[in-house]
């Protein structure tokens, strides 16, 4: 991966991040020393891979890539993210270079 070669993603289920939150509530809801240590680290693991995958899905953006396979790795947020961005550029784009 460098400045014009896109990010590869890991492929995740499109309901990845709702399963962490279930997960991480279900944590939440026992108090035990365990469950606590478990969501701390947890927490720590899900940033991580948040800021990891989002830095690829800027890029991507950026890039204007639309490779389905790439797409179709993507969680629902990312790709609500991914689109957002996406549709961003390319209005800053245009306005910057006028409609032809």
């Amino acid at each position: 991966q460098n400045v014009n070669i896109p990010a590869s993603l890991v492929p995740l289920s499109r309901d990845y991040f709702q399963k962490i939150r279930f997960y991480l509530e279900s944590l939440k809801k026992d108090n035990n020393i365990e469950n606590i240590e478990k969501f701390r680290k947890s927490i720590a693991m899900i940033n991580e891979i948040f800021k990891i995958r989002s830095r690829k899905i800027v890029q991507l953006a950026f890039l204007d890539i639309s490779d389905q396979n790439i797409i179709n790795s993507m969680t629902e947020e990312e790709l609500l993210i991914y689109t957002v961005i996406r549709q961003i550029i390319r209005e800053l784009y245009g306005d910057i270079i006028g409609s032809s």
